[in-house]
Order: C-alpha cells, then sequence, then structure tokens
C-alpha cells in the first residue's frame, strides 16, 4: 500500500465588532493514508469551534475559499506537480459542497447561536474519490475560513 498524507492549512479570517469578538479554531484537517488501489472512497471529518466574548445570541455563517484548485467543485490537495481530487462537505452524506454560497456550494449558517460560555461546533466531513492513481507523498491544500457574525 501507498502512503499518502493529506494535510490541510486553515486560515481564518474574522471581522471585527464592537459588540462581539468571536473566533474559529480547528485542528488541521486530516484524512490519514489514502488507497490508491481501495475501493471505497477515503473520509474524514473535522470540527469547526466557534466561540465569543459575550453571551448574547446571535446569527453567524462559516464559509470557505476554494483552496489552491480555484474551483469549488474540482478541490484537489496537490504534492508538487500531482494532484489528487478531494472534496468538503456540509453533510454526512456527501452532498452539499462547502464554499462560499456561489451556486453549487452551500454556507454553515447558523441562526440565534449562544456561543459565549460554551462554544458552538459545526462539522466539515471530506471524501477523497476512490481508486485515484496516484504516487505517494504528502498532499496538501490551503482552505481559507470565512466567518461572517
Amino acid at each position: 500500500m501507498q502512503r499518502i498524507s493529506l494535510i490541510f492549512y486553515l486560515i481564518f479570517l474574522l471581522p471585527q465588532w464592537v459588540f462581539a469578538s468571536c473566533t474559529i479554531t480547528t485542528p488541521s484537517f486530516n484524512f490519514g493514508d489514502y488507497d490508491p488501489q481501495g475501493a471505497t472512497p477515503t473520509t474524514g471529518a473535522g470540527t469547526l469551534t466557534t466561540s465569543c466574548t459575550n453571551n448574547a445570541r446571535m446569527d453567524y455563517t462559516i464559509s470557505s475559499s476554494a483552496g489552491n484548485s480555484g474551483s469549488y467543485v474540482n478541490r484537489y490537495v496537490a504534492h508538487g506537480a500531482n494532484h489528487l481530487p478531494y472534496n468538503l462537505y456540509v453533510d454526512p452524506a456527501y452532498l452539499s459542497i462547502w464554499g462560499n454560497g456561489s451556486p453549487g456550494t452551500n454556507i454553515i449558517i447558523r441562526r440565534r447561536q449562544k456561543c459565549g460560555k460554551v462554544s458552538c461546533t459545526d462539522i466539515i466531513y471530506g471524501r477523497i474519490p476512490a481508486l485515484q492513481s496516484v504516487p505517494p507523498g504528502q498532499y496538501t491544500d490551503m482552505i481559507t475560513i470565512f466567518l461572517q457574525y
């Protein structure tokens, strides 16, 4: 079995408001090893944690960039000139691509959430299609996460 490690770097861009300060955190999203000969897709999940300084109920949205591919529909992780297609989703059925709300993508929308004393969490799901022939190596992508409140 070839060893392919996948790591995502997430950058957080947060607006600054006078009445509240919110942050979003996540550990690196890591699919682990990908087996190019495997007959089933490789999947993973990551938790986004939103915390705010006040304890008031508020609305917020979480969106993402397309990553290095520049396309939400055709995301890929790269190892040099080698590309391995994958995508990120807002649902465990892998039907709703996480993006910026443009056609074919969805954002996370939360209404009247109270993320002060107790942090709010959202799960992002990832999937790499099966049977993609790629050489071994560490494949990465960089996704920027936008928290708007």
